[in-house]
This record gives structure tokens, sequence and C-alpha cells, in this order.
């Protein structure tokens, strides 16, 4: 393009500007950056340049569904660093193994370590390493083990530690970062409640639900939001048991999981929450014989709805129907009765 200074044509493109400090970029290549980024799995979960952040009680398939997508992303020529800080259970990746019929790729990288990411020096040479291997993804399971000198639900010590995991994406954010993190077991969040529910661009939830009548778990992956895209509908897992060697003490055989995707359910299907709000009330009706009521303490503590998520599930049942609230309790409408009693999850 060129400018008239001065009576003389100037092309901009060919002028040579001074390295600009860091942190900032031109205009163009912020709108680069900024572009809505694709997503490199089916389910719409792992986002290049974004942080995603898994989070479940126990028990509700973490350690499966974590390494289960990164042997996904290796599977589609995608380089992965898995960041064990909890541990990783080796039999699980043998399991992983038998499932494929070969060996995992060598492009999934394992670090088998905790990294305390309140620590610069630590921090930093992490970071490092990782601008060294420049994987595709990677994953921090978990965000507490890295984070466990950090003050506990204070964002003012959290909020610095995870604007620092940006870092981790790359300069030009061409990495995505997947975060597996805890809730309590009455489903509360125990480290930077408030900061780890705004900052991520993408957010899940895990929860397994188990059939009373074949006790066959199911693993339920829940959209809470996605930047740049429509919320997920819900998805469903199922776990294949392999033989993966003799254990050296006992002489038995050991087995371990694979956590794989299952169809969705045929029948009335709640999202996640919404189910186990009204399971819920629907005991609470059971017991009673009668409608009865139930708090949004009692449902947070009960369900491991995280309680700040309680009120707009609440209104989402109320505006279908199902429930109805009064003195600061919700009932079990006729209407939801018979939906969760026809629903198959």
């Amino acid at each position: 393009m060129l400018d008239e200074v001065n009576g003389k044509g100037i092309d901009w493109r060919a002028v040579d500007l001074n390295p600009l400090p860091e942190g900032y970029v031109s205009a163009h290549d912020f709108a680069l950056l900024r572009a809505p980024a694709t997503f490199l799995d089916a389910d719409r979960t792992v986002q290049k340049g974004e942080i995603t952040l898994l989070a479940g009680q126990p028990g509700a398939g973490k350690s499966l569904w974590a390494p289960a997508k990164a042997v996904e992303l290796v599977l589609k020529e995608f380089t992965v660093v898995y960041l064990a800080a909890e541990g990783l259970n080796g039999d699980r990746l043998i399991a992983w193994e038998r499932h494929l019929g070969h060996e995992l790729p060598k492009s999934l990288i394992v670090k088998e370590s905790i990294v305390d990411f309140t620590v610069p020096e630590a921090f930093a040479k992490f970071v490092s390493e990782i601008n060294t291997i420049n994987p595709d993804v990677v994953f921090i399971d978990t965000f507490a083990a890295c984070t466990s000198s950090a003050e506990e639900d204070k964002k003012a010590a959290m909020q610095p530690v995870f604007n620092s995991l940006l870092s981790l994406l790359g300069a030009r954010r061409t990495r995505a970062l997947v975060l597996l993190h805890h809730l309590t077991k009455d489903g509360k969040w125990e480290r930077g409640s408030g900061v780890l529910r705004a900052s991520p661009a993408n957010l899940f939830y895990l929860t397994v639900e188990t059939n009373d009548a074949t006790r066959k778990r199911t693993v339920r992956l829940e959209s809470a939001k996605q930047r740049d895209a429509k919320p997920n509908d819900d998805q469903f897992y199922e776990f294949i048991e392999y033989q993966t060697r003799i254990h050296p003490d006992t002489g038995l055989m050991v087995s371990a999981p694979v956590m794989v995707k299952a169809p969705t359910p045929e029948g009335i299907i709640m999202p996640g929450r919404e189910r186990l709000y009204m399971q819920a009330v629907y005991e609470a009706y059971k017991q009673e014989g009668v409608p009865a009521g139930v708090t949004r303490q009692d449902i947070a503590r009960d369900t491991g709805i995280p309680y700040n998520s309680v009120g707009s599930v609440q209104q989402s049942l109320k505006g279908k129907g199902w429930i109805e609230v009064a003195n600061s309790k919700s009932y079990i409408t006729t209407e939801g009765i018979e939906v969760y009693e026809n629903s198959v999850l």
C-alpha cells in the first residue's frame, strides 16, 4: 500500500520497525493470534491456543479420560506432553496398547513429577522444557498437585499462577493446555474456585453414574462453557478392562481399564447436573411419600454440583416445570416425577 507523505510514495510494507518490547505486537499479528482457534479433537474439548479445565469429584474418571484423550490426539499425529503430578498408572497405558493392538506412539511423552507452579524457578524450568519439546498439547494432572503451596481459595494468590500458565501456550499461542482439577466429595472447588471457573476458555465436568440393575458405570462429560463454539451435547463413555501383566508378588493377573466413547443412550436424557438435581428431589419424595423439599445446600452436598452452579440448574428445572421452589426448598412436581422415572440418564 502506498501513502503520500510530502509528495513521495512510501511502501509501508518495507518499513523496518524496531523490535517491539515484549507483550507488544502489530494489529495484524494480534488479529491472527486472537482469531477463533481450532479444536484439535472431534469432541471440541481441546482447543489450540486455549486452556481447557476438566473438573470432577474423586472417582469420576478424570485420570482415565485424560490419557484416553491424549492417546486420541497422538493417533491424529499431535505431540502430547502429559505431566503426571499425581502419578500415572502404567497398567492403564499398557491397557491402551492392548486396546490398540500396538505400542503407543513415541509422540506421547510423560513426565512423572510434581512441578510447583508457585515457585518461579521451577515453573520457568518447566516452560523451558516444554518449549524444547514443542508439543501441540500439554496435560496437567492435576492442577491442585502443582499449586499445593498457594493459599486456598485466594484469588490474589491463584490468579497470578493461572496467568503464568498462558506461557505454556507458546509465544504465538500455538499449543493447547488441559488442566485436571479435583472437586471435593461435596462438589466444592478445592482451590481458587472463582479463578478456575472464570479463567479457562473451556470448562467441562465429569460425573460417573451407575445403572442400579446392571451395575454398569457410565461417565458423562458435560460442557459448562466453550469459547468460540456452541456448548457440546453431553458425551458418554464406558470402560473396557484388559489384562496387562502378572503381579510379581501375588502371581495373579493384573487388569486395567480404558475409557472409550459410548453411544448416547436412547430415551429421555437430562443434562448431567439436572439429572443429579432431579435425583436428589426425587429421592426426597420417595422417602417421604409426598414431595419433600430439599435446600440448595443439600443439593450441593449430595450431588457434587458446585454450590455456585446450583441456582442456575434450579432455574432451568423450574422453567421446565419439573420442580417448584418454596421456602428456599425445591420440590419435585408430578410432571418431574414422570420425566425422571422415564429418563435413561
